[in-house]
């Protein structure tokens, strides 16, 4: 299964521009959606969901166009978890997952057997009874991807779904995701660079409703090598002066000094080249779309 943008352009009135003529094509396996606030990355999941119409542009289900009249067909194999899904805080996680299958119009034994699937995929199963407004955060999120999940979609789209959580739940989310995408499009969108190099073959850079980069995770750190230096500074002052002249991606504390980490289009004779991290590569892919770079 593959699902495409073609130069899809979205506007929120007649001047602003979310998604500035973007194309992508999303098929079986999990792909990280990345880049800073504003940059589109939500409005272009809720395109995807045909949640937001595109001025122009196409959305392609396995070749075939999506429209207003047929979106359907798309809307039936997708599962949707926006940021802040709106759950009732009275009903149990049950009767949570028991109301979205009837919305998905799953008979009653279908429900039952989904429902029991998921809490067993997302270790809910000895929560099943507690009300949504006692789960925790990390709780809450892997009820959302239960419901997402309810009718067994082909294209999972969740959006932030580790944000605030701490690290032992954003490691189970992250699992959950990649066991998810074993047989089906899952989409995640996240702003933690470790979320996509711990889970995600394929990213996608967004910047400014457009796409930095499209590819394998791999190809976006092979960009980068050659590209990433570390200088060591005596001080706080040589520190500080770097971090105002450099793309500066992280500090190191050390007996021998500051070690400054950064990366640069140009290179350096007398700064030490490192292998890059996926967190440069992503900084650098930014730095390259700014100034106009492809490579």
């Amino acid at each position: 299964m593959t699902l495409q943008l073609n130069n899809v352009v979205v506007e929120y009135g007649k001047s602003f521009r979310a998604i500035d003529g973007i194309s992508i094509t999303l098929e079986q396996g999990l792909t990280g959606l990345i880049g800073p606030n504003g940059a589109g990355k939500t409005t272009l999941m809720k395109t995807l969901a045909t949640l937001i119409a595109p001025a122009s542009g196409q959305i392609l289900l396995n070749g075939r166009e999506i429209t207003g009249k047929n979106r359907e067909v798309l809307r039936e194999q997708i599962g949707y978890l926006p940021q802040a899904p709106g759950f009732h805080k009275n009903l149990t996680v049950f009767e949570t997952l028991d109301y979205y299958g009837m919305l998905q119009e799953l008979e009653k034994r279908v429900r039952a057997r989904r429902i029991e699937e998921l809490l067993s995929i997302t270790h809910l199963e000895e929560h099943r009874n507690k009300k949504v407004r006692q789960l925790s955060g990390g709780m809450k999120r892997r009820l959302g991807l239960a419901q997402a999940m309810i009718h067994d979609p082909k294209i999972l789209i969740v959006d932030e779904p580790t944000v605030g959580l701490d690290p032992e739940e954003r490691i189970h989310i992250r699992m959950l995701l990649s066991t998810m995408a074993s047989d089906r499009i899952v989409l995640l969108s996240t702003h933690v660079v470790e979320d996509i190099a711990s889970a995600c073959s394929k990213a996608i850079i967004m910047e400014n409703g457009h796409t930095a980069f499209e590819g394998m995770t791999t190809e976006v750190v092979r960009r980068a090598e050659g590209h990433v230096y570390i200088r060591t500074a005596s001080d706080e002052g040589e520190a500080a002066r770097l971090q105002s002249e450099k793309t500066v991606t992280g500090i190191i504390y050390d007996i021998d000094g500051i070690h400054v980490r950064y990366v640069s289009r140009e290179p350096s004779e007398t700064d030490r080249p490192v292998k890059p991290s996926l967190e440069d590569a992503y900084v650098y892919a930014r730095q390259c779309y700014r100034e106009g770079c492809l490579s």
